[in-house]
């Protein structure tokens, strides 16, 4: 059991506070993803791009609806 208690307490000691990295980390996560969908954003609504999609919906839907 001492040694248990010494193991804790060895963890803590060099774990330390990281608060301030997790916050950065999300932070950084966070820009990462409103970048990813903002270049999405601006690729999908090209007219090639639109024009793929309903493409793609129209096959989709012939299975129920004929066009």
């Amino acid at each position: 059991m001492n040694r248990l208690i010494n193991l804790v307490s060895l963890i803590k000691r060099y774990a330390g506070n990281t608060s301030g990295m997790i916050s950065a980390e999300y932070a950084m996560g966070t820009l990462a993803a409103c970048g990813f969908a903002g270049g999405l954003l601006k690729v999908l609504t090209g007219a090639a791009a639109q024009d793929v999609l309903w493409t793609l919906v129209k096959k989709a839907l012939s299975v129920f609806i004929p066009w």
